[in-house]
């Protein structure tokens, strides 16, 4: 070979040639992906995702609702069955009432939920929603599960035996009920306290029934509770109790509500109530002398005789101070005392008449005479 043959290129031993592109063929193959894919193929991503999402809490949101809808459901049919003394099948629907807020509480707290509740304004009824969802757990494990323990206490037909109400039941409830109204109080603060969702008026309108609903069930505890501490001693569970019952007419208007029309003497003796005097107004009749409420008292009611004269007797708006007069007034036309005074108008009389007529009224005594008139 000569000098000359040395300077030519000499092919590789793999037999293999060098390709090399011109600046025409690789603009076109940069052709085949537009200027700015990156950036489209990333927004397409991202609406992907935010939709996969949106249909993500949308779910949820759907399973939240119903599940709220059905504890809602389970705890009137609970309640119904407590009122009816069917402790078993109140059971069930506890469990059921349970099982289905604590669903609700699980997909409100779920991460799209907890991610969206975050943000300012566009989270407020997100938030609200998993408020709602923990006030509904708490109602059912710490208001209806325990409610379960004191059926018989807070059942009329279970509670009333033989037209006597039994006091040693309703006593033994009391700790009890103490702790669920302690509870229920505690959670109506919680709904007080849920933030107002910006939009969604679903949202808007539950946190408004819940808030109802826990207020009135607090007030409707807290009247059972207090009720269960005083209503034993109050009716006669440690020696007989009697009461002057002022009778208000709505036909004249007083302090306290109307002119006292009539009155009884309502007496309690181990649970066991009877009326044995009923009378109307007139037969308050002795020459009373006044007691001393007071110079105040004296200044503004002392020219009407208030403590002295039946039909005056309650001008004052101060209940304490006519119950106090009628105390005398008994004492005095009867030579008899009380250990307490309590007032009712027709109305409110025909509703009670309405519940519990059939065992407290057909023991009265319906003389127009009184106990021992002296």
């Amino acid at each position: 070979m000569s000098d000359r043959d040395d300077d030519l290129p000499q092919p590789d031993d793999g037999d293999s040639e060098e390709i090399v592109e011109s600046p025409d063929e690789r603009g076109s193959r940069r052709r085949l992906w537009p200027r700015g894919w990156r950036g489209a193929a990333f927004a397409g991503l991202l609406l992907l995702a935010i939709l996969a999402f949106g249909g993500w809490l949308g779910y949820e949101a759907t399973d939240a609702k119903s599940s709220l809808e059905g504890a809602r459901g389970n705890a009137q049919k609970a309640k119904e069955a407590l009122s009816n003394g069917d402790g078993d099948e109140a059971a069930k629907f506890v469990d059921e009432a349970m099982s289905d807020a604590q669903q609700a509480r699980n997909a409100t707290h779920w991460l799209p939920w907890n991610i969206v509740s975050v943000v300012p304004w566009l989270g407020s009824p997100f938030k609200a929603g998993q408020q709602i969802s923990d006030v509904v757990v708490g109602l059912a494990a710490d208001v209806l599960r325990p409610s379960l323990h004191v059926t018989e206490a807070i059942t009329p037909d279970r509670l009333l035996v033989d037209g006597r109400v039994d006091l040693a039941l309703l006593r033994n409830a009391a700790p009890q009920l103490s702790e669920i109204s302690t509870a229920a109080t505690k959670l109506d603060d919680q709904a007080s306290a849920i933030s107002e969702p910006k939009y969604l008026s679903a949202i808007r309108d539950g946190r408004a029934a819940l808030q109802a609903q826990t207020s009135e069930l607090s007030d409707l505890l807290d009247h059972a509770a207090m009720a269960a501490q005083l209503a034993p001693r109050m009716m006669g569970a440690d020696g007989p109790r009697s009461y002057f019952m002022g009778f208000q007419t709505n036909a004249e208007a007083r302090g306290t509500g109307g002119l006292l029309g009539g009155f009884g003497i309502l007496r309690f003796d181990n649970g066991k109530p009877s009326v044995d005097t009923l009378g109307r107004n007139s037969e308050l009749n002795k020459p009373f002398a006044p007691i001393d409420l007071g110079p105040e008292f004296a200044a503004r009611y002392g020219s009407m005789k208030a403590t002295t004269d039946s039909r005056n007797s309650n001008q004052t708006s101060h209940f304490p101070y006519a119950a106090q007069i009628w105390k005398s007034m008994w004492e005095q036309q009867s030579g008899t005392t009380v250990d307490g005074v309590m007032a009712i108008d027709p109305v409110a009389l025909s509703y009670i008449l309405g519940a519990v007529g059939r065992w407290l009224w057909p023991t009265a005594k319906r003389s127009r005479r009184t106990a021992s008139l002296s």
